[in-house]
């Protein structure tokens, strides 16, 4: 199937930001070609060109969910950025549980892929805060359905496995299951996934203690990360804590966030 075309590449350019604020470069068509072939072919398309066009009339939704599906960023792992997990469990999630005396405490994963991210925070609570577990929830979503179905099911494969997770985890957490292995009843309890698109608007969101939002606004054009943190703040209470990725700030889009450094980790104080 050949590459696709200059009018395909440039309408699905425009569904990106306009749909996801996903942007991409003048010269990703490799990246379009790639990702998007096996849908093409799945669809019955001779080309990618006619599966861009198609979805672009608007009458198959599928083709528009489907599209999606193939084009967000899914890279994630277990345990990613360690410091952050570790300081996470020594010193936030206590001081949240402290501030927040008897209530429960809410956190929101948000663009969590395959849910390695939401899991870790589950498996790292039931491990070394067990007590606190029943007083913990946890909020998983992205824009695919197809990673949320998959977060629901709480399955992963070996690959997967090997990237971030302590093998002493894989002996407690999971059993296997198929080719790959699946994660414990009471730790997919810890965790509710839904579909979220984080540039439209969010109903019923939050009250948040903890948002992960990590390496989630660097794709996206500025006038969205700022749309994002505005409807971040309504979502948050005093003291709630926000984490962002490496090398990512609140520079430029709140100044209703103060920079905490712990250890070697960054996060992000709402100080409204």
């Amino acid at each position: 199937m050949s590459e696709v075309g200059a009018l395909a590449y440039e309408a699905l350019r425009q569904f990106l930001v306009r749909e996801v604020a996903i942007e991409l470069g003048p010269d990703r068509q490799y990246l379009v070609s790639s990702r998007l072939h096996t849908l093409a072919l799945r669809g019955g398309f001779s080309s990618i060109d006619e599966l861009v066009f198609a979805m672009q009339s608007g009458r198959r939704r599928d083709l528009i969910q489907g599209v999606i599906d193939a084009m967000v960023t899914n890279e994630t792992f277990f345990f990613r950025d360690k410091p952050v997990f570790d300081t996470l469990v020594t010193s936030v999630i206590p001081r949240l549980f402290e501030q927040r005396r008897g209530d429960n405490i809410r956190v929101w994963s948000a663009a969590s892929a395959s849910g390695q991210e939401p899991y870790s925070l589950a498996m790292l609570i039931l491990d070394r805060l067990p007590n606190l577990a029943k007083r913990l929830s946890i909020l998983a979503t992205d824009v695919s359905v197809e990673m949320v179905e998959r977060v629901r099911k709480g399955w992963f494969s070996h690959l997967e496995m090997s990237r971030g997770l302590p093998p002493v985890y894989q002996k407690t957490f999971f059993q296997p299951a198929g080719d790959g292995f699946q994660l414990r009843a009471d730790v997919r309890s810890l965790v509710k996934s839904e579909v979220l698109n984080l540039i439209r608007p969010w109903p019923g969101m939050g009250p948040f203690e903890l948002v992960f939002l990590r390496n989630v606004l660097i794709y996206f054009p500025q006038q969205y990360k700022r749309q994002v943190i505005a409807q971040l703040e309504r979502t948050l209470l005093p003291g709630s804590v926000v984490l962002l990725g490496t090398g990512e700030s609140m520079l430029g889009l709140s100044e209703k966030f103060e920079t905490v450094r712990l250890a070697q980790a960054q996060f992000h104080r709402f100080a409204p």
